[in-house]
Order: structure tokens, then sequence, then C-alpha cells
């Protein structure tokens, strides 16, 4: 709850939280049923305690059955603009695999979803991974919209692909000419990235951000947790697919590779 708080979502923004309570999946036992209300009921309580500080008409709802569906269609009810869930991972692989409702809220949900592995009080820098797709175009949107916190920095992460270059010792000529045009898409590429880059940046330095761009080259899903890492980012925020990823409405392998991984709470954008 305090990273949905301290997140620079838009300005008018609302908060409501729902606490799915899980009775339904307790043997008949009339001391477990009362322990589950109970506890649901101070989670309901807590929630809106904390998300007032920041949204005063803020509310808790507690809805019974499964705790996706339920999630899902709070979600539809109240016309939410994004879905923040808590990441929970299990058994000895808890911390590379996020947990089966994370995971199954960000596939089926069709607005950004911001999973949070850890509380953080602060978001004041975020990474943003920018390829020029629908998806994080939209993401960069969202965040010219935001509410920008006292020294709020973005840094701009593009990565392009490494460069092979083959070698046979008896086509000198070939291998020239393959290099010679590996090096020219490359250039190409490049140049391509500075302008999404600098599109973006514009759009954001406008709302209030301060800038950072980054261009990268290596594997998408290494280097953006690396940046991440390196700027000592608070949050990460990533398209739910690239440009050359699959279809619309589906999470690419580096979205969902970001949030089984990242230290920080990341931002899947649609």
């Amino acid at each position: 709850m305090a990273t949905s708080v301290a997140f620079p979502w838009p300005s008018h923004s609302e908060a409501h939280a729902i606490v799915v309570r899980p009775g339904l999946f307790l043997p008949p036992n009339a001391d477990l049923w009362a322990q589950s209300d109970a506890a649901t009921q101070r989670a309901a309580v807590v929630a809106t305690r904390t998300l007032r500080a920041r949204w005063p008409e803020a509310d808790a709802v507690v809805r019974d059955g499964d705790v996706v569906d339920r999630i899902l269609a709070e979600a539809t009810g109240w016309h939410a603009h994004a879905l923040v869930i808590g990441w929970r991972g299990h058994g000895r692989f808890r911390r590379l695999l996020m947990g089966s409702v994370s995971r199954a809220v960000l596939r089926r949900a069709e607005t950004p979803v911001l999973v949070v592995n850890r509380a953080g009080p602060r978001m004041t820098h975020l990474a943003v991974g920018v390829d020029g797709s629908s998806a994080s175009t939209r993401a960069v949107r969202l965040l010219a919209r935001a509410v920008v916190p006292k020294g709020g920095t973005i840094t701009l992460v593009t990565v392009l692909p490494s460069q092979l270059f083959p070698s046979h010792p008896l086509l000198p000529g070939l291998t020239a000419e393959v290099r010679a045009e590996a090096l020219a898409r490359g250039a190409k590429a490049r140049a391509r990235a500075d302008r999404i880059q600098k599109r973006s940046a514009a759009s954001l330095r406008e709302a209030g951000w301060r800038v950072r761009e980054q261009v990268r080259t290596g594997a998408p899903l290494y280097e953006l947790l690396r940046s991440a890492y390196e700027t000592r980012a608070e949050g990460l925020v990533i398209g739910a697919t690239s440009s050359s990823g699959p279809r619309a409405g589906h999470v690419g392998s580096t979205a969902e590779g970001a949030v089984n991984r990242s230290a920080v709470p990341v931002l899947v954008v649609p």
C-alpha cells in the first residue's frame, strides 16, 4: 500500500482497495472462519487508512470468491485505469518467480499493472524502457500526466541487440560485405533509438521530470535490470510487449522477466 501511495499517478486520481476473503477455501471450522474474517477486516481497515494519506475518499471493500476473478471484476466495475498488486513467490524459487495471483492478474488485465515486490516510501526515480512500441509510448504518456514528485527523475532506457559478425577465411569479400551491411543496420537502429529517446524525453521534461537518456546494447531484460540497479531507480516502467514482440493483449517475455527478477516494483503497461 505504501508504494501505491508513493507512485506518481496522474493528478485527479482516486484509489480503491479490494480484500478477497480466503474463508471459502477453509474447512468448515467456526474458529478458522472467525479468524479469517477478522484478518480480512483488519486488512481492509489498514488499506483504507494507508490510501487516505493521499486520497481522503479512498475506501476498501471485502469480497468472497476466486482472488483473480474478484480483483479483475472490481477493477472493471470501478472503471479502473491501473491495478496495484503485491508479489509473492513460493518455495525455494520465491525470489525468481512471481506468485500465481500476480502472474494471472498481469496476464489478464487490460490496464497497467504495478507489481510490488517490496514496499517503498519513495518513488522519485524511475527507469523506463522505451523502444517505439505502442505499449512503451503509452507508458511515457502515462508518466507525462503524472504528479511529478520533488526531484522526480526518469532514466529512459533503449536496448539495441548486439551485433554478431561472421568470419570465414575463405570468403573475405563476402564477410566484409556482410559486416558492412550489419554496421549499416546498427547505425540505422541507433538513429531510430535516438529519435525515440528525444521524443519521449521532450514530453517528460515538459511535464516537469528530470530526464536522463541511455541507449544500451545487449539482452533487453538484462540491460533494463542493470540500468535500474546502476541508476538506483526505485521503480521500473516497461511496456507489456515490445515493437517486435507478441500481439497486443499479451505480456512479452521481457516484461514478465522484469517482474520476476526486478529488485524494485514494476509497472507493466499494455
